[in-house]
Order: C-alpha cells, then structure tokens, then sequence
C-alpha cells in the first residue's frame, strides 16, 4: 500500500530536514536542504502519484553535487530528529533512502526483509549499518498490515 502524500508531510520533512526552502511546481515538491556551514546541499523531490512503467506511485529523487538517487514506489517514510527515512516495500524485499539535515544521504536497496529480525551483532559489519537503519521501518511496516 502507497502512502499518500500531503501538505503536513511535506511541512513535516522540511521542518526535520531543517530546509532552507519548500517549493511546490506542478506534481512535484522540491525541499533544498544544506548543512549548518553551508560546505554541503541536496535537493529532495518528491513526485507523488506518478507513473513509473505500468504502476503510479510516489518517487524520490535525491541530487546532490555528487550524484542522484531514487526511490521509485516509496511506501512511506518515517520522520526523526534529524533524518527522514523513505522506504518502499515489496514482497520480501525492502529499499530505502535516508537524508539527513546536514545534507547527507543514504541508500539501501533490494535488502531482505527478514535481516531486520537478526540479531545486529551477528551480521557482517557492511550490513549493520543499513539493517540499523532500515529496522526503524518495521514499526510502520507492522501498522500498515
């Protein structure tokens, strides 16, 4: 299931994310966030409701100076302290993008679902990190079913 977009969300991501600027253009909302000294900026786009190959479903793109990221058909996305996490759920395989209100992004991608029931000490250092992260997911994966 989709989550549907709104305005509050939109306020919400950009109040974590402490943006400099929200804009709205068409079916897109394009939040610009930068570091506390300035050294570093991304701009988060999301599309709701857009057609991606036969399916409609949100997207996120990321862009920053070193490169663009997307989400295509985010589920949902949970909001921190100073992180917002989108995800998107599929059968038994979950994928993720992380941005940071210092500019930071992280992306995780075709992760099975069943490493965010492991026990984190036992995993390989290279996958801790993304299941610590993904894991924050599981509590609105729960809710939504």
């Amino acid at each position: 299931m989709s989550h549907t977009f709104t305005k509050s969300d939109y306020h919400k991501i950009a109040k974590t994310l402490e943006a400099k600027s929200i804009s709205q253009q068409g079916n897109v909302v394009r939040i610009d966030v930068q570091s506390p000294d300035g050294q570093h900026s991304l701009l988060l786009e999301i599309f709701p409701s857009l057609a991606i190959g036969s399916r409609t479903g949100n997207m996120v793109q990321v862009t920053s100076p070193l490169g663009i990221a997307q989400l295509h058909l985010c589920t949902h996305f949970i909001a921190g302290q100073d992180e917002v996490l989108f995800f998107a759920e599929q059968a038994d395989k979950i994928s993720g993008v992380a941005v940071t209100s210092t500019a930071g992004c992280n992306f995780y991608a075709n992760v099975d679902k069943e490493l965010l029931q492991k026990d984190i000490s036992k995993l390989a250092g290279e996958v801790m990190i993304c299941v610590l992260q993904l894991s924050f997911s599981e509590t609105v994966l729960v809710e939504l079913k």
